[in-house]
């Protein structure tokens, strides 16, 4: 299981899409033997500068933030919670560790398409997101 964790983790994509009010999970692989007790952030880019969005708070997601990060040091990868998105999330985002770069991502909101859906998303994101 933890292996094919890794797998899926490894590959996937730069490129994540969410519809307005929907939540996504946007996943960044690092090196746990050099990399495990860094600081870890998520940030949002805006010309030469990068806006913190979220950083680790106790590897535990925040149920009041929109943006929630967590950590897992023995596995090498940060997860990022985003939810209630808008159109003003879309863009690219850089997962760190320090002041050091890890992966950049690029987040693509689209307006929702109708109740159902929303509610269907809403849900599946959710439980990925206990597991």
């Amino acid at each position: 299981c933890v292996t094919a964790v890794l797998y899926y983790l490894l590959n996937a994509a730069d490129a994540v899409t969410g519809i307005t009010g929907g939540i996504v999970i946007i996943h960044c692989v690092y090196k746990p033997e050099t990399t495990k007790e860094s600081a870890k952030s998520f940030c949002k880019v805006s010309g030469s500068e990068c806006t913190t969005m979220t950083e680790v708070k106790n590897d535990l997601w925040i149920p009041e933030e929109r943006f929630s990060l967590t950590d897992d040091k023995t596995l090498g990868f940060i997860s990022v919670l985003i939810r209630n998105l808008t159109m003003n999330d879309s863009g690219t985002y850089r997962c760190k560790a320090d002041s050091k770069l890890i992966k950049e991502k690029k987040l693509d909101v689209e307006e929702g398409k109708n109740e159902y859906s929303h509610h269907f998303l809403c849900h599946t994101f959710t439980g990925t997101a206990v597991i």
